[in-house]
């Protein structure tokens, strides 16, 4: 997946996150980031990016980091090239992880 996805997204960077609805927690599953550690885990408020996805359902895409809602005042390492998008998997309407 770290060598195919990049390809079919037209990406530099994604990160895969299994999301654990009992403990509100995004479990890095896989990625190809130099800058992220395997085993990461995050809380779901943690990300104001994520847990928008998470509780609308619908991607985010902004185009400029530094000019997006999510900005507050703090260069993010993980996101070099200045945009993003946060997409949310599903299965059977239940999102189960970013």
């Amino acid at each position: 997946m770290e060598e195919k996805l990049p390809y079919i997204l037209s990406i530099k960077y994604f990160s895969f996150f299994l999301f654990d609805k009992d403990h509100k927690r995004l479990m890095l599953m896989s990625h190809n980031h130099p800058d992220l550690k395997k085993g990461m885990s995050i809380h779901q408020d943690d990300s104001p990016i994520m847990k928008e996805a998470m509780e609308s359902g619908k991607y985010i895409f902004e185009q400029d980091f530094a000019s997006s809602n999510y900005f507050h005042g703090r260069k993010n390492s993980l996101l070099k090239c200045g945009f993003f998008i946060s997409l949310p998997l599903m299965i059977e309407n239940e999102i189960i992880g970013l």
